[in-house]
């Protein structure tokens, strides 16, 4: 099943649209809660993800589940010493979570560049995450 449009704004104004980029590059989603402890880490393992990708047509995101508000959000992306890609909330279209299928935070989404769910994990590994993605536009 093809992943649905939907639009992300990031902390730092600029938003990414699923649809603009399909056709182009990967995608890998980190869902998380900004107030949700063990996210801390699962969320610093994708900050390694984010790093060792940095060179390959994958765009990276992390999307809170929760209304946080941008101060909340900073805070969290400090904590997980996020410098490498971008952190925000989904603004429009259908609720992507919901969508995809994500039931519980920390959930890692890896997408083709044809907008095909490849892989789908709860505490997704580094390494899982990094295989996905690089099979994924390999393939596609």
């Amino acid at each position: 099943a093809k992943v649905p449009a939907a639009k992300i704004e990031r902390l730092d104004g600029s938003s990414l649209s699923l649809e603009k980029v399909r056709g182009k590059k990967s995608v890998i989603i980190g869902f998380f809660l900004d107030n949700c402890e063990p996210c801390i880490e699962g969320m610093r393992t994708f900050t390694e993800v984010a790093d060792e990708l940095r060179d390959d047509p994958v765009e990276i995101v992390a999307v809170n589940l929760g209304p946080a508000g941008p101060e909340a959000l900073e805070t969290f992306a400090e904590d997980i010493g996020a410098t490498g890609y971008p952190i925000g909330e989904q603004t429009s279209g259908p609720d992507l979570a919901q969508r995809l299928g994500v039931t519980q935070v920390d959930t890692n989404v890896v997408i083709d560049k044809n907008g095909r769910v490849l892989a789908k994990q709860v505490f997704m590994p580094k390494e899982d995450q990094v295989a996905a993605a690089r099979q994924s536009f390999k393939e596609s």
